[in-house]
């Protein structure tokens, strides 16, 4: 008997561009930039070090999901290669370690400090969490709507991003702005030591997210070409982008500042 259930074709319509702005565009986020900064006060110029790591290590990652998703040729996330290999509840575990936790924490730090910054910003005194319940409503609002601003402005979005944190790096390492701090000329050149080394999960955080590109394989022109390129020059630009935001930084902030403070990008 014949299904009645019709597989629909989806267009191929994304090229690399786009490709690339999914995957900068849902890896850098302000909750990232506050993590890339407190490890910059918390190791130093050695950072550059964890980094350096923490990028390698994801090209693993995106080498596996690359591979993982041209082989399987249709939409898939960490649940679907999971399951395939090793079973349903890993699955299911992987989901869950992967996907919603990360969500509930994340997402939750990433209202509160889009309200302590424009509390910080605006100067004005409002009840805590209101702020980022108002934006969590709105948020929820234009989902049920189907308003679908995000994909629509997504590549415009990412590259206005990459372009204004780069450009503020390179102004404070060239001193273009501001004139730096004299007590901040000297950095103390750490290379991979014990401390550095511990700094590692904070920097491999920086590079979570690239994998979102897989589940858009059947969307995409080329994918066995644009897939694998897509993710692994995005993580090149989102390491060249911390290297060069967080010397800058590191120039003008002093490290305990960076550290300790929970702004410190405001700073």
């Amino acid at each position: 008997m014949a299904s009645d259930t019709t597989k629909v074709a989806l267009k191929r319509t994304l090229g690399f561009p786009q490709l690339l702005a999914v995957g900068v565009g849902l890896v850098v986020s302000q909750g990232v930039m506050v993590i890339m900064l407190q490890g910059t006060g918390l190791g130093g110029f050695g950072f550059f070090t964890t980094m350096g790591l923490a990028y390698l290590l994801a090209l693993f990652y995106v080498f596996s999901f690359a591979e993982l998703s041209l082989l399987f040729k249709s939409p898939g996330t960490l649940s679907t290669y999971t399951e395939a290999a090793i079973g349903n509840f890993p699955a299911i575990v992987a989901v869950f370690a992967g996907y919603l936790v990360v969500a509930m924490f994340a997402l939750s730090a990433e209202l509160v400090l889009i309200e302590l910054m424009l509390l910080e910003v605006l100067g004005i005194k409002l009840p805590p969490m209101v702020l980022a319940f108002v934006l969590l409503a709105a948020f929820t609002l234009l989902n049920i709507r189907g308003v679908d601003i995000f994909a629509t402005m997504q590549s415009a979005l990412s590259f206005i991003m990459v372009s204004a944190i780069s450009l503020m790096g390179l102004s404070a390492i060239y001193g273009i702005a501001l004139p730096r701090p004299e007590e901040q000329m000297m950095l103390e050149v750490v290379f991979a030591d014990g401390s550095v080394l511990g700094l590692l999960a904070i920097a491999i955080w920086g590079f979570v997210g690239l994998e979102f590109v897989c589940p858009l394989v059947a969307e995409t022109k080329n994918p066995e070409r644009n897939i694998p390129r897509s993710m692994i020059i995005g993580a090149t630009m989102i390491l060249a982008m911390y290297v060069v935001y967080c010397l800058g930084a590191l120039l003008y902030v002093p490290a305990e500042t960076l550290a300790g403070s929970a702004l410190p990008h405001y700073e």
